[in-house]
């Protein structure tokens, strides 16, 4: 029998993969430059980035060797927001290929987004945020299996975009994941002149 703690651990690491959607591109693509394209590896949603629900979409210029149609470079014409996503994105794009004398150049989008409930509530929490790292599960708790969730409030200074203070509304019982929430939330920060107050719940 394997260890209760082995156990979760194989079944976070199951649940992260099974909340990392594949990027979209071909669908994003014109039906013309769909039908060249041989090869189209679609970029791997980085864990670190899955790990605290990192999102963000972006354009990318592919140069393309016409005679032999092969990738020579790519270029980042609007980033993700973060560079773990631009990274992946670029690392896949290398690999694609299309078919010989076609095509010079791709523009391609490509999105990464989290799905279920807590990609949810990130994604209405950070409308306004341009610094918005999720709390992390405590290691410490992983071998007991604990989900619980709570609600924050935070008190953003309007004029700064820094969180001033975060208050818990409905405490997750479990002490850990409450400080994990408030220490994280702390560090938030927002566009000037957005917001004053912002309520979050998050489930672990």
């Amino acid at each position: 029998m394997r260890p209760k703690s082995l156990s979760f651990f194989l079944s976070f690491l199951l649940l992260l993969a099974a909340a990392a959607p594949a990027a979209s591109m071909l669908d994003a693509l014109d039906p013309k430059i769909r039908a060249v394209i041989v090869e189209a590896p679609e970029p791997v949603y980085p864990q670190v980035a899955r790990e605290i629900y990192l999102e963000g979409a972006g354009r990318f210029q592919l140069q393309v060797d016409p005679e032999q149609g092969k990738v020579t470079k790519v270029e980042v014409r609007q980033s993700t927001g973060y560079k773990e996503l631009d990274a992946a994105a670029i690392a896949a794009l290398r690999r694609w290929r299309v078919k010989p004398n076609t095509m010079s150049s791709i523009l391609v989008p490509i999105s990464f987004e989290m799905g279920g409930y807590i990609g949810d509530q990130l994604r209405a929490a950070r409308k306004h945020a341009i610094y918005s790292p999720a709390p992390i599960y405590p290691y410490s708790l992983w071998r007991y299996g604990v989900h619980s969730g709570g609600k924050f409030q935070l008190t953003v200074d309007p004029k700064t975009g820094l969180v001033t203070d975060v208050k818990t509304l409905a405490s997750s019982r479990v002490r850990p994941l409450d400080q994990s929430c408030l220490q994280t939330f702390r560090r938030w920060r927002f566009e000037p002149h957005t917001v004053s107050s912002v309520v979050i719940s998050f489930s672990f």
